[in-house]
């Protein structure tokens, strides 16, 4: 029989009373190792269902939160100072080493991590969608799926990036033989010799950058990627500069020209992750062609730009500004329809579906083109729960 202990309201036998601050450390533990973890293998939708109830996620977490987590969660949030305690607490790190109870069946440590950083990823890449990197169908469901590991954001950001590094320019893949070249007012160039400014000629240029003169495509290529060097009609108007021009670019083909020339900025996507990649490729402001060189509300003609073409200078979204004869892209040597206005009609037919595909990729997030990326083993998860359960 359990006896009273002397000058207490006590009963022999009975364990100490917790105090609150161990209550609610007690209980972050408990979170950290047995209900946090759960999050992530829910994707997208588990921590907005959780939010909500977590009866309607998996009953496993409704078990949890229905008995053993009863215990803690009361203590953890009964007021708004024991919430200044947890607020106290600079890292969880300590307590997922310091954790004075193991789980029985631990759950991959690497999984634990990339849960923590999913609501840091998710909003990453509604940002993507905000500065219209992906189209209005990308929803919430496929906003969550892509934030489920680094891996899956990694991919995603690498298509945006590049879908915004490509480019598409109609010429006309052609230059006169003798060089003489007018424009719409009459006012003739000779492409054959070096324009004011210039120490070499078009022509010279041209060869350096190995165009054969006998194949249109070759010079298409040329025209599309170069910045002339004088106003030859493939370029982009702009003030008359002495030491830079212009070239515009689409994002999608057009029905200019009469060559359409597919070219993109180089990416390097070996180091750091989709955050470095973003703060890197899409910095339009330090890109900016008309705060960069204007003075008193007038163009700098002295002004040389000092970028390399992965990193131009831009008026505009579209247009690129350069050095004169300066290499702006790269051709994608691989796509089949540069030569666009003479397809035979099973080629047109491919022209017309590929067009629809440019369009819906970009609108749907690549939705299913990037979901094979990410690490998480959803079996080794499911088994942890169901053993939990038992």
């Amino acid at each position: 029989m359990k006896k009273l202990i002397p000058n207490t309201n006590k009963l022999s036998g009975e364990p100490p009373k917790k105090s609150k601050n161990t209550q609610v450390k007690e209980g972050i533990e408990f979170g950290m190792n047995n209900i946090l973890p759960l999050v992530n293998p829910l994707g997208g939708k588990g921590l907005s269902t959780v939010a909500s109830g977590a009866s309607k996620v998996l009953p496993a977490i409704s078990k949890y939160l229905t008995t053993k987590a009863s215990k803690y969660l009361p203590e953890l949030f009964k007021s708004s100072k024991d919430i200044s305690k947890v607020n106290n607490i600079k890292s969880t790190d300590n307590l997922l080493k310091n954790t004075t109870t193991t789980p029985k069946y631990p759950l991959d440590e690497n999984l634990v991590k990339d849960a923590y950083g999913f609501m840091r990823r998710r909003k990453f890449v509604k940002d993507l969608q905000k500065e219209k990197l992906i189209g209005k169908e990308f929803n919430e469901i496929d906003a969550s799926y892509a934030a489920r590991s680094t891996d899956k954001t990694n991919t995603l950001t690498k298509l945006a990036l590049d879908r915004e590094a490509t480019y598409y320019r109609g010429v006309k893949g052609a230059v006169p033989k003798d060089g003489i070249i007018y424009n719409d007012k009459g006012f003739g160039y000779d492409m054959s010799k070096p324009s004011f400014g210039n120490k070499i000629s078009e022509f010279e240029n041209m060869k350096n950058a190995n165009v054969d003169f006998n194949n249109p495509l070759s010079i298409a290529k040329y025209q599309a990627s170069h910045i002339p060097m004088d106003k030859y009609g493939y370029r982009s108007g702009m003030p008359n500069l002495d030491n830079v021009d212009a070239l515009y670019a689409s994002k999608n083909p057009t029905r200019y020209g009469d060559y359409m020339i597919k070219m993109n900025s180089p990416r390097d996507y070996s180091k750091g992750n989709y955050q470095d990649w973003f703060n890197k490729y899409h910095d339009v402001k330090s890109r900016d062609f008309n705060k960069l060189i204007i003075k008193n509300g007038n163009y700098d003609k002295s002004f040389i730009p000092n970028t390399s073409y992965d990193l131009p200078l831009r008026l505009d979204e579209g247009t690129v500004v350069g050095k004169k004869g300066q290499k702006m892209f790269d051709v994608d040597d691989k796509y089949p329809f540069m030569n666009y206005k003479n397809l035979d009609t099973n080629e047109a037919q491919k022209y017309e579906e590929y067009l629809k595909t440019l369009l819906k990729d970009y609108n749907t997030g690549w939705r299913g083109k990037y979901k094979n990326g990410g690490n998480l083993n959803e079996n080794k998860i499911r088994e942890y729960m169901q053993t939990k359960n038992k």
